[in-house]
């Protein structure tokens, strides 16, 4: 089993502020932590099981200066290619396995990439590259 970070890159003007999470593989969630503008944080760590599972999991956001709330999804898939998904969005309490990120961001707000490491694998950098505008 390994224990992959979950980090979130805010490059807005605004404080987002890790305010909740869903999900049985999530450890260290930073609850009541602050992302300052340009700043970046560790907001949890995702916990994969070492067999074939397909486990998921999201954490949620609030924007401090909207009070907008979004959401983090992180998906790892063994019984499919040992595939990684992971996607920031607007807050879905519909939100499923099967539609992990149902209010994605407009493309311009928000990108995800994945970092590779020897020691734990490649895991997810959510990065929020502007605000979003509100959710219609």
């Amino acid at each position: 089993m390994a224990s992959l970070p979950l980090i979130v890159l805010n490059q807005t003007n605004n404080t987002l502020v890790v305010t909740g999470s869903r999900g049985s593989d999530l450890s260290h969630v930073a609850i009541n932590t602050d992302i300052p503008p340009l700043g970046g944080k560790i907001v949890a760590y995702f916990n994969t099981p070492g067999n074939m599972h397909d486990n998921w999991d999201w954490v949620y956001l609030t924007d401090l200066g909207t009070q907008a709330k979004y959401q983090i999804y992180v998906e790892w898939n063994r019984i499919v290619n040992n595939d990684t998904y992971a996607f920031f969005g607007y807050y879905n309490p519909d939100s499923s396995q099967q539609n992990g990120n149902p209010s994605p961001f407009p493309a311009d707000c928000a990108m995800t990439s994945f970092i590779s490491s020897p020691n734990s694998g490649s895991f997810p950098v959510y990065i929020l590259t502007k605000t979003p505008t509100a959710q219609g």
